[in-house]
């Protein structure tokens, strides 16, 4: 699945840092795709297809991560459902999943009408 896991090639330290930092980038961009497609999958209900009772309970032992984290990616996908302004800027790279994951924190009945005039 993985083309290597061993050390890093001989790089000069501001090649391997700027490697590293393309890396970053990428996996954000992935969790990102993977941000949306989770909200889809989790509104389409397409995991009671296999008879899982939501969508983090079919994703964990699939993707192979514990049933916390399926479920950290699941409710930030439906989070940004309901962000789209913040979902928008995730897509374009503009925001980190990360930051996402602090602002949708904040995000609730009572907040979501201030966030989105802001």
């Amino acid at each position: 699945m993985f083309d290597t896991l061993t050390r890093p090639r001989k790089l000069s330290d501001p090649e391997l840092a700027a490697e590293l930092l393309a890396k970053c980038e990428q996996i954000d961009a992935l969790r990102a795709e993977q941000l949306a497609l989770v909200a889809e999958f989790d509104a389409r209900m397409v995991y009671a297809t296999d008879g899982a009772a939501n969508a983090a309970v079919w994703l964990a032992p699939r993707a192979r991560i514990s049933r916390a984290e399926s479920g950290q990616i699941v409710n930030l996908g439906r989070k940004l459902e309901r962000m789209p302004q913040t979902a928008e800027a995730v897509a374009s790279g503009t925001l980190s999943t990360s930051q996402a994951r602090v602002l949708s924190r904040v995000v609730n009945d009572r907040t979501a009408s201030v966030f989105a005039e802001h």
